[in-house]
Formats: C-alpha cells, structure tokens, sequence
C-alpha cells in the first residue's frame, strides 16, 4: 500500500525474543516458578500438554520439579520470528531430553509463541506447546 510504512522486528528486538526463549527452557529446567512466570504479560496464557495455565499465579504454581526433572534439559532450534516493534510471532522446535549415562530424548515438538513488548521489554502472551505425534 502507498504511504503506509510496516517496521519489521529489529536485529536487538529479535535478540531479546531468543534470549527469552533461553531465560525460559533454563527457568523451566531449574524449576523456577518466579522466573518463568516473570516472562509472561500478567494475563499470559501457556498452553501444554499439562494443561493450561492462565496469569503468573497459575504459571508458577504449576513449576514443582517432578521425579528426575533435574536430568532434564529443554533444547529449542529453527527460530521464525515475525512481527514489528510491539508484537511478535515466534516458533521453534523444541527437543526435551534426559541426560546423563545414556542420553535420551523424552518428547519433541515445537513452540508457537504470541509475544508482546510492555515497558520496553518482549514477554509471552501466549505460549502453545504442540507435540509432535508418537509413531506407532
């Protein structure tokens, strides 16, 4: 359209999104209720196989380490980032693995990520886990 300028995600913008990602699968694997709720607006909304979960209240209630979660690991790769300099779409794949003696993977799927700037900083809207299906 003539006239109408649409501003994409700039290099630090698009930085700051990945370095949230990492901030979260590490929150997650430290079972870190505070910093992984701390990432999402206050009405945020993450979407997983365990549920849903609406509001930081929620999102850190449900972060408990369950059995072995600390051989856990939370691996993201293939970062789409689209969007411009107040909201943003994210996906990536996601590979949850146990590590140890003999390494292996538990789940694999992908993140598909609604986020949004408040005070100049890029937090979670809503997170939406898909996992990929088991083969029979």
């Amino acid at each position: 359209m003539r006239g109408v300028v649409v501003m994409g995600l700039s290099p630090a913008d698009r930085l700051e999104i990945l370095a949230l990602v990492a901030r979260y699968n590490h929150a997650v694997d430290r079972a870190d209720g505070e910093a992984r709720a701390a990432m999402f607006v206050e009405d945020g909304v993450l979407d997983s196989p365990r549920g849903l979960l609406r509001g930081h209240a929620e999102i850190r209630a449900a972060t408990p380490p369950a059995p072995g979660w600390e051989r856990r690991r939370h691996w993201a790769a293939n970062h789409v980032l689209h969007g411009d300099g107040e909201g943003a779409r994210h996906t990536c794949y996601l590979a949850i693995m146990e590590v140890g003696d003999a390494p292996r993977i538990l789940s694999t799927g992908r993140w598909e990520d609604t986020l949004r700037k408040r005070s100049g900083a890029w937090k979670f809207e809503r997170r939406t886990y898909v996992r990929d299906a088991a083969r029979e």
